[in-house]
């Protein structure tokens, strides 16, 4: 967990250093979802390489020369005329926030169909899936939109 903010850290005095476990996911909470349950590994969290390459040829929905290359369908990218919820956490930052506003953009998604939650500064890349529920911005905050959306 290479993205860990600074109060989770070790403390600066000990032999050996405790862990300071203060932030929004506990250590004992990170642990188990990286354990996994029913014999998948909790880091599939993290994709492969291969992923973020068909993704960046997608583009956005729009065909392009790439399609054929990495054998991707992107066709229905001005076609999108469903809600979108993006939250950002440290590792795609504000990327997150900018694609989706893009992709909104493109399809003439109006802006009451975008939901953004930006935690970039605050959020570890793992912490939607770990932070102890009563702190979880992501859970407090997807709930009500998909809610919104089955309504």
């Amino acid at each position: 967990m290479s993205d860990l903010r600074p109060t989770q850290q070790c403390p600066p005095s000990g032999d050996p250093r405790g862990w300071k476990n203060d932030g929004i996911t506990p250590v004992e909470r990170a642990a188990a979802a990286f354990a996994g349950i029913e014999g998948m590994d909790g880091t599939s969290w993290y994709h492969p390489q291969k992923l973020s390459l068909d993704s960046g040829a997608v583009n956005g929905g729009i065909a392009n020369p790439a399609d054929a290359v990495l054998d991707v369908r992107a066709t229905h990218g001005k076609d999108l005329h469903i809600p979108i919820y993006a939250f950002a956490a440290s590792l795609g930052n504000q990327r997150v926030l900018d694609a989706a506003t893009a992709l909104a953009k493109q399809s003439g998604l109006p802006s009451s169909k975008l939901t953004l939650v930006n935690r970039a500064s605050t959020y570890a890349h793992c912490d939607p899936i770990a932070a102890a529920p009563n702190q979880n911005d992501f859970l407090k905050t997807v709930e009500p939109f998909l809610r919104g959306i089955r309504a």
